[in-house]
């Protein structure tokens, strides 16, 4: 009625005081500013974002089920609609790959992909909620072009796109080291550590996993904790002085047994309290059958720079012999 006599009287008679906003003063979650930044980020590295549901079916769940995460450890939901959404996901891992062979189905196979969100867990004091990003890929890194052909995705390209985000938010002296969760390839996976604390696991999905959703392609995947990464970021300045000084540079090749991960190499010279070492890269890896099944030359490029004066070479002859030297006293037995 009231409706209704509004029409008959003219809504133009009724005046219509301005409206005004007032924003809550009440700031945000730092964790929700820290997803907008990863979530920028990844867009930035190429990748498409994505998005799953929370809920899962028991399937899926079943297939990050590892010493960390057992049964018990799932969020049920007491009353879902159906088995399919009836449990709260414990990574972004299941629901992404039901995405990537959706998106197989339809003919579309090169995946750069990844999602911010929660995952649940059940603890014994109680339950826990944490933001990740998963990153998936597969396919090809590229498309087709007439004079750079395209390869296929593999660990490295993935590992880069961590480090880059490692490095973007000022963590870039984290370790990877080996894992053996059952949801990834053995041999094939690592876990992200930064002063004792995992941010995070990457790797190749399992070929069992793959081929039980049909896909006859590799899947590579990672996962960051946010909540741990967001505790130890500590974003570098956005603009540094260019050095006045020129650099100088040294090659150096080492022989290391076959099982030995570049990274201890790494490791051992980063501990070197240095003044004039900048830069430290791997330039190439070499295997051959008259080195040795159990051997490889490993070659680093390293820069060294005083950054108030020109380096002489003497200095840093100097200093490249004492680097070499101590790097392999740390190595040991690791050397040949």
């Amino acid at each position: 009625m009231i409706e209704e006599v509004a029409r008959l009287y003219g809504y133009d008679h009724f005046s219509t005081p301005a409206v005004h906003y007032q924003s809550s003063t009440i700031p945000h979650a730092p964790i929700f500013l820290f997803e907008r930044q990863v979530r920028s980020r990844l867009i930035a590295e190429g990748l498409q974002e994505f998005l799953t549901c929370d809920l899962i079916s028991p399937t899926l769940a079943s297939i990050v089920i590892h010493k960390a995460i057992q049964p018990e450890n799932l969020v049920k939901v007491m009353n879902p609609t159906s088995m399919e959404q009836s449990i709260l996901r414990s990574s972004l891992l299941p629901g992404l790959i039901q995405l990537v062979r959706y998106n197989f189905d339809r003919q579309t196979q090169d995946i750069f992909g990844f999602e911010v969100g929660r995952i649940h867990l059940k603890e014994e004091e109680g339950y826990k909620e944490q933001s990740v990003a998963g990153i998936i890929l597969a396919g090809r890194n590229r498309p087709d072009h007439w004079e750079i052909k395209p390869k296929n995705i593999d660990f490295y390209d993935l590992k880069g796109i961590v480090e880059n985000i490692l490095e973007e938010f000022g963590v870039p002296s984290c370790q990877f080291e080996e894992t053996d969760l059952p949801v990834f390839h053995p041999g094939r996976s690592a876990s992200v550590v930064f002063n004792s604390i995992v941010l995070g696991t990457l790797g190749e999905v399992h070929p069992s996993i793959v081929r039980e959703f049909g896909i006859h392609t590799k899947i590579y995947y990672a996962e960051l904790n946010l909540h741990d990464l967001i505790r130890v970021a500590n974003p570098p300045k956005k603009m540094i002085d260019l050095p006045l000084y020129p650099s100088s540079d040294r090659d150096w090749t080492v022989t290391l047994q076959e099982e030995v991960p570049i990274s201890q190499v790494f490791t051992a010279i980063h501990e070197i309290d240095s003044p004039l070492l900048e830069e430290l890269a791997l330039v190439d890896i070499y295997r051959s059958d008259r080195l040795g099944k159990e051997k490889k030359n490993v070659t680093f490029h390293l820069v060294y720079r005083n950054l108030k004066k020109t380096v002489s070479q003497e200095e840093v002859d100097a200093e490249h012999a004492r680097i070499t030297e101590e790097a392999l006293r740390k190595l040991g037995k690791a050397v040949i």
